[in-house]
């Protein structure tokens, strides 16, 4: 009796060890939803800077190398989407509105990619090389027409001998009132219409905020700039790494173009940019 009264002691606390361990691990995994949940709502811009730069991504790993060269710079970049689910591109301008609205409308804001962009400049060179454009809004420029190479046709005819004369949306800068404009434009996260698109039917498929960019970039070629030499943005889709003088996140120099830039957007299928 004695022997069996022990060994029921035995099993009755295994099962509230059991019990025990699965109780913490819930109340760790609801304290970090909590803590993440609050992360995200308290998330905002600082008002009384006059330049702000933001980037969504979500997995840390991925950015560790922008971040550092953001550190070396003095780039006071704003992080959004760390530990969220990453549902395609359509995720970058929908939350990038969402920090806008937060903004004063008279605040220049930059926009850049996560994973694939390394920063050589600091924050006054690059205000400064945004206001010389003299426009609300400036977009990065990359050698192809993507996603829809047949919109060729309607780019201003005076960029016809430019390198870089497409509009790329991993890079652009503006006014948080122009930009706001701009993004609310775009399709609730759905496709855009091809600009000069006969009919109204959405494009099925692959969810491109480049499209869209395109067709508000040729709705409106009086309010925006392209960065066709590359001044801020080195966009590096159909160039080689002999392309570039790199020193350091100081320096970056595009031989193409014969001008400095600021930022280094490794788009396509550009691998290199990770050695650096």
């Amino acid at each position: 009796m004695i022997k069996y009264m022990k060994k029921k002691n035995i099993k009755i606390f295994k099962y509230l060890n059991y019990f025990l361990l699965f109780f913490i691990i819930l109340l760790l995994v609801y304290l970090f939803y909590i803590i993440n949940k609050n992360i995200k709502e308290t998330f905002s811009p600082d008002k009384d800077a006059d330049i702000l730069f933001y980037t969504y991504g979500t997995n840390y790993d991925d950015i560790k190398t922008l971040i550092k060269s953001c550190k070396e710079n003095n780039v006071n970049m704003n992080v959004d989407g760390i530990g969220s689910k990453w549902n395609g591109n359509k995720d970058k301008p929908t939350n990038f509105i969402k920090f806008l609205n937060e903004c004063r409308d008279d605040q220049i804001v930059m926009f850049v990619d996560a994973n694939d962009v390394i920063f050589y400049d600091n924050q006054e060179n690059i205000k400064k090389k945004f206001l010389e454009f003299n426009k609300n809004i400036v977009l990065s420029a990359e050698k192809y027409c993507w996603p829809d190479k047949e919109i060729t046709e309607y780019y201003p005819e005076e960029t016809k001998n430019e390198i870089f004369r497409y509009v790329n949306s991993g890079g652009y800068m503006g006014y948080v009132k122009d930009l706001k404009e701009m993004l609310n434009t775009y399709n609730k996260g759905k496709n855009c219409l091809k600009y000069n698109q006969k009919d109204n039917n959405i494009p099925d498929g692959y969810v491109s905020d480049q499209r869209c960019l395109h067709k508000y970039y040729l709705e409106n070629l009086d309010k925006i700039a392209v960065d066709n030499k590359q001044k801020i943005w080195s966009v590096c889709a159909g160039t080689n790494r002999e392309d570039y003088d790199i020193t350091g996140y100081k320096y970056l120099y595009n031989k193409i173009t014969n001008e400095k830039s600021s930022v280094l957007h490794a788009n396509g299928p550009n691998k290199w940019f990770k050695e650096l």
